[in-house]
């Protein structure tokens, strides 16, 4: 590969490395109550709280995940709003990111915010449409 291109065939590696450096993990709200709700938060901006278990999924294992979910999206570049999107997924309302689901909007958690799924799930779509452009595109200058 000539000299030249490497900086841009590296691009995404390097914010995905800067990313995880600016604390990209997921944090007990509470360490003694870590099975009760855990904050999603990148580079120090809390982008999700999860309070409920769902599918079996702690609250803490959920957050587990969503990062994961995180790494996958900021590693194929720069987020933009249109990239988060909300759908229904094997009977899910869920938010997604370039079509791959991000959260999963269960109905413990709508009730608890006096929503639906559907509804609880576009509402956090506005959120990360605001905040993870933001993140992401410092990453791409």
């Amino acid at each position: 590969m000539p000299h030249s291109r490497l900086p841009n065939a590296l691009a995404p590696l390097s914010a995905l490395a800067v990313l995880s450096l600016a604390t990209l993990m997921p944090v007990a709200a509470n360490a003694a109550q870590a099975d009760k709700a855990a904050q999603v938060v990148v580079g120090g901006t809390l982008i999700h709280t999860i309070r409920t278990t769902w599918a079996g999924h702690t609250p803490q294992q959920r957050a587990d995940e969503v990062q994961q979910r995180l790494i996958v999206a900021f590693a194929q570049g720069p987020v933009h709003p249109q990239d988060i999107t909300v759908a229904k997924m094997q009977g899910d309302w869920c938010v997604l990111c370039r079509g791959r689901r991000l959260l999963t909007a269960d109905a413990l958690a709508a009730q608890q915010q006096h929503s639906t799924p559907a509804a609880l799930a576009e509402e956090w779509a506005v959120r990360l449409r605001q905040v993870l452009p933001d993140l992401t595109r410092s990453q791409a200058k």
